[in-house]
Parts: structure tokens; C-alpha cells; sequence
């Protein structure tokens, strides 16, 4: 059941570098790409913001990684990555 897990884990980070650049910073991927680094979606949901961020969530209904975005200055994860779902 481990050994599963791990082969599964494995390909979920091959499938996530493909997409974002480790190298990058948040804000960096949001200014270059404007996807999202989990899934590579370009649709986003807006949600709350305040002052200069704007808290963000993926549309991808596999997703939904949420993000707050103060861009060109941060971007902050909120909460962890969502796995992609199979």
C-alpha cells in the first residue's frame, strides 16, 4: 500500500514541475504564466480581496488550489496543494 502511495506521489510532483517552475516565486509564475502551478488551468475564481491582494480559487473543478495575489509584489498559497484528482 505504501510503495502505492509513493509511485503515486511521484507521478503528482513529475505532473506539477511540468507545469511550474521550482525557480520561481508565486508572484513570478502568476506575472509570467497567469495559470494556475497546480493544473496549469487559466480560469479563476476571484474572491474576497482587501487592500492590494485578492484572494483567488482554480476553476478546475480537480483542483481548486487558492491563492491570495497582491501581484507584481506576492503571491501567497492558502492552505496546501490540491492533488490532482484521477
Amino acid at each position: 500500500m505504501i510503495k502505492f502511495k509513493i509511485e503515486l506521489l511521484k507521478e503528482w510532483v513529475a505532473k506539477w514541475r511540468s507545469r511550474y517552475n521550482p525557480t520561481d516565486t508565486l508572484a513570478e509564475h502568476f506575472m509570467k504564466k497567469g495559470c494556475c502551478p497546480d493544473c496549469g488551468s487559466e480560469e479563476m475564481y476571484e474572491g474576497p480581496s482587501g487592500g492590494m491582494c485578492t484572494n483567488v480559487t482554480c476553476a478546475n473543478p480537480e483542483c481548486g488550489s487558492k491563492f491570495n495575489l497582491g501581484l507584481p509584489i506576492m503571491a501567497d498559497r492558502i492552505g496546501k496543494p490540491m492533488p490532482l484528482k484521477k
